[in-house]
């Protein structure tokens, strides 16, 4: 039975629980994590390849050569790592960029939805400040307004009035209320 070499992409509890699992399979000869976290150095060696770009881990792993590399936050799957690894016959366990695109753009996880049929609470597609203030104009409140990329998990307001709803918009969309 032969034995893997395994990089954890992510510094958080996932990553956390991702490298503690991994590190009891007899299969897993040596973990890396990058960046990981003091959590993550109990079960693996913590790497810090260059910037932490997305170009910077897959040159850490090119000349690594892991086994298998997992990838954990939605940055580094929009970014392609995921394709750049496969592409350099590294096997990755995350979706390709074009794949991840449902998670990381709301508008096209909405629009997917639409056409499959599956049932999902309205929406509207809103770019600028006075036609994000004119469609809540009559909305019944509470409503919940996103930001359409990737916020790190910081991208989601529940407004209950239209004044927190338009500091919200100034928020998610600071070129369109700077006076």
């Amino acid at each position: 039975m032969s034995t893997m070499k395994i990089l954890i992409v992510g510094s958080g509890a996932r990553e956390d629980a991702l490298c503690w699992k991994l590190s009891r399979s007899p299969l897993v000869k040596k973990l890396y994590c990058a960046p990981g976290n003091p959590g993550t150095a109990r079960y693996a060696e913590n790497v810090r390849p260059g910037d932490l770009s997305a170009g910077a881990i897959y040159d850490w792993a090119v000349n690594a050569r892991p086994d298998l590399v997992v990838i954990g936050p939605e940055i580094y799957l929009a970014a392609g790592l995921s394709d750049m690894l496969t592409r350099a016959g590294i096997p990755a366990f995350g979706p390709s960029a074009a794949a991840a695109e449902i998670e990381t753009s709301k508008v096209f996880a909405k629009q997917v939805m639409r056409k499959a049929k599956v049932p999902t609470a309205t929406y509207q597609e809103v770019h600028d400040r006075k036609t994000g203030l004119r469609s809540l104009s009559s909305a019944n409140f509470p409503v919940v307004l996103k930001m359409n990329n990737l916020a790190a998990g910081k991208g989601v307001r529940i407004c209950h009035s239209l004044s927190e709803a338009e500091e919200t918009i100034c928020e998610f969309l600071p070129q369109c209320c700077e006076e």
